[in-house]
């Protein structure tokens, strides 16, 4: 990893940092505002792999799953976009189902990662577990209890293990392979 990229690293996690305490402190806005970056992280990230797509994967071998992956997240980012005007259970009923899959896709990868034997395979299970017992939570509170302040709060809980993640990888050294 270059230093440059160790920088962009660190200033990102400390954006998702700050972020996540004005989440915290603003949880009455909270939910449409992690609404709205879901939506146009899905957008930007739909286009990304579009644009990918058209310049460069459409010649390679198995560039398809970018165009798929392109349309898909674009598809994503737009409906996510529009549940705006919708009440907030149903908001919080979606970012409880995107936590569940997020939990799901990484238990699956901690179970791969440990056919692989690699040491890190804890981890993964672990977070996908706890993605999948905060997102019922969620439920509980959002559809149950009429409370949409717990799903802010799950939300910027995330956040902040994501930027911690973000940063300890930029400080963590990468291993250099040299072919002789």
């Amino acid at each position: 990893m270059t230093k440059s990229r160790r920088i962009l690293d660190v200033f990102q996690g400390a954006l998702m940092i700050l972020f996540a305490a004005f989440l915290v402190l603003r949880p009455d806005v909270g939910l449409y505002i992690v609404l709205l970056v879901f939506g146009i992280g899905m957008t930007l990230r739909g286009i990304r792999a579009l644009y990918y797509y058209f310049t460069m994967a459409r010649c390679m071998v198995g560039g398809q799953f970018a165009l798929y992956r392109g349309i898909i997240f674009l598809d994503a980012g737009i409906f996510t976009s529009a549940l705006a005007s919708y009440p907030a259970v149903t908001i919080v009923i979606y970012i409880a189902v995107i936590n569940v899959f997020a939990g799901v896709v990484d238990i699956l990868h901690g179970v791969e990662t440990k056919r692989m034997k690699a040491p890190r395979w804890k981890f993964h299970v672990f977070q996908g577990g706890l993605f999948i017992v905060l997102a019922v939570l969620v439920l509980i509170s959002g559809v149950l209890l009429k409370q949409t302040d717990l799903a802010v709060y799950v939300y910027a809980l995330g956040l902040l293990f994501a930027a911690a993640g973000k940063i300890a990888g930029a400080f963590r050294r990468t291993a250099m392979v040299y072919i002789q």
